[in-house]
């Protein structure tokens, strides 16, 4: 477990109880690399990011977490974003801080270069373009010193140089940070360290 950074047990689950979702997932995510999961609509895939990330429970199995305060070390992006529109960008991340018990401007300020969104920080969401808005969830996704990064299709929204933008981004930050993606998208592949395929609630390895 040492170089994990979880581990998912004999994972099963069901939506109503009679068909399985999910049959015994049985994987171990690395430290530090980018991961991602692909699958048709329907195979599971999304409900296993949800259940990694504390958002739905699993019917049985476990999912062990070779860290402590699960939530306040995970981070979402999502191909919606959820930002919320009445605050600036800066405020939305300082919120994301506030809920890690984290609080660092400064922070907030070089993430923001590392991502390309620093002159963005006093914007609000409805004035940013879509590639700036997928930008600006990932900043939201890694201030407060987060260890884990959960995306749901987080390319899904985007022109293909927005696309290839927010890979470079996702591979600068892999040396410090667990990206764990859940896509369609052909160009997160050649992104990935690992990539694992889901097919009627099984996973196997590419």
């Amino acid at each position: 477990m040492e170089n994990n950074l979880f581990e998912i047990k004999n994972l099963y689950h069901s939506y109503d109880g009679k068909n399985n979702v999910l049959n015994n997932i049985n994987l171990k995510i690395e430290k530090n690399k980018i991961i991602s999961l692909f699958g048709p609509s329907g195979s599971g895939k999304s409900t296993l990011l949800y259940i990694i990330g504390n958002l739905l429970t699993q019917s049985s199995g476990k999912v062990i977490y070779n860290f402590e305060n699960i939530q306040k070390n995970m981070g979402f992006v999502f191909q919606n974003f959820n930002l919320i529109n009445e605050l600036t960008i800066f405020e939305n991340c300082k919120i994301a801080q506030n809920i890690r018990g984290y609080e660092d401007i400064n922070e907030i300020l070089e993430l923001s270069k590392n991502v390309q969104i620093s002159e963005l920080l006093n914007k609000y969401p409805n004035e940013l373009s879509t590639g700036q808005l997928q930008r600006a969830s990932i900043l939201r996704s890694i201030v407060g010193n987060t260890k884990l990064i959960l995306c749901d299709e987080p390319t899904g929204a985007l022109d293909s140089k927005n696309k290839e933008n927010i890979m470079n981004i996702f591979s600068s930050l892999k040396g410090k940070k667990t990206i764990f993606i859940v896509s369609h998208d052909d160009i997160v592949k050649s992104y990935s360290d690992k990539i694992y395929y889901i097919f009627d609630g099984s996973i196997k390895e590419a």
